[in-house]
């Protein structure tokens, strides 16, 4: 999981248009793809589970909670694309996102 998070990092891009522009169509058999992909796959069990209570939310929070949080932002245009409409919203990662976002400190500026 390792590989993917940091290839996930390493991505750079303004939006789904962009990002077909510098890696190719979204389910293409590439390195970047199979990261979002991977990534989506986990995280969408892992949202299963917190839904249907199997997990605990602050189990996953410490786990995964900002990392999750930052990756989930950086994907949001991909996701939007893939998930037209209200779909997206029943995505249990979109679901896992929310939850996390509820359990997430503001950032303090000095």
């Amino acid at each position: 999981m390792q590989q993917t998070l940091v290839k996930i990092m390493n991505l750079e891009f303004k939006d789904s248009d962009d990002f077909v522009k510098k890696y190719g169509p979204p389910l293409a058999e590439k390195p970047e793809q199979m990261a979002i992909v991977t990534f989506g796959n986990y995280f969408e069990a892992v949202g299963s589970l917190l839904k249907r209570k199997l997990l605990d939310l602050d189990l996953v929070w410490d786990y995964w909670g900002e990392t999750y949080i930052t990756l989930y932002e950086k994907l949001m245009p991909i996701f939007a694309h893939y998930f037209k409409g209200e779909g997206l919203k029943e995505a249990a990662g979109y679901f896992l996102y929310t939850e996390l976002k509820k359990l997430q400190h503001p950032t303090k500026t000095p």
